[in-house]
């Protein structure tokens, strides 16, 4: 093989090492004994926030007591800040929470959560519109962690803290069907 296509084949050979290294992340041990993240996890838990936070009429058949049993902890808390960042290659915001204890259900994750929304989600168009008017509100988390491609992630949905949510929790609750 001639000198040049060796040293073009190597720097391929090594440009691909690399991106095979890349794409095998170091594995996370406490991703271990949590449960997968399935399709039925992530039309509860996606990450986003509920648009009764932001003026919307709740649907009827809004899942909140799915939402509750399938959760590992839900927690009651209010919005300290919420912050744009721009600062990457996409706009995201940073959304603050003070927890309130005791739990709901299952643990605190810590008495301040950090949620982070991305320009994808459904929730940032709402954000964007309100941002800081959504400083002070009181809302309920729920969250549970799971193991995604080796690494432990934590899955959540806001609602907003209201008589139709905490009715939804309670009578989960009652029916036996949270458990601490």
């Amino acid at each position: 093989m001639p000198a040049p296509l060796r040293g073009l084949t190597a720097g391929l050979l090594i440009g691909l090492s690399a991106c095979t290294v890349n794409r095998n992340p170091v594995r996370d041990a406490a991703a271990d004994g949590l449960p997968a993240y399935t399709v039925r996890d992530a039309g509860l838990l996606d990450d986003r926030f509920s648009p009764e936070l932001f003026g919307a009429i709740a649907d009827s058949s809004e899942p909140t007591a799915e939402r509750a049993k399938l959760a590992e902890g839900i927690a009651r808390g209010r919005v300290v800040t919420v912050t744009l960042d721009s600062t990457g290659e996409t706009e995201h915001f940073v959304v603050d929470l003070a927890l309130v204890s005791p739990a709901v259900k299952g643990a605190l994750p810590d008495e301040k959560v950090s949620l982070s929304v991305g320009a994808e989600s459904p929730s940032f168009a709402f954000l964007k519109s309100v941002e800081s008017g959504l400083v002070g509100t009181p809302v309920v988390l729920l969250y549970k962690r799971y193991n995604q491609g080796g690494q432990a992630t934590l899955r959540w949905y806001v609602e907003a803290e209201n008589q139709r949510v905490v009715g939804a929790i309670e009578r989960a609750r009652l029916m036996g069907e949270l458990t601490h």
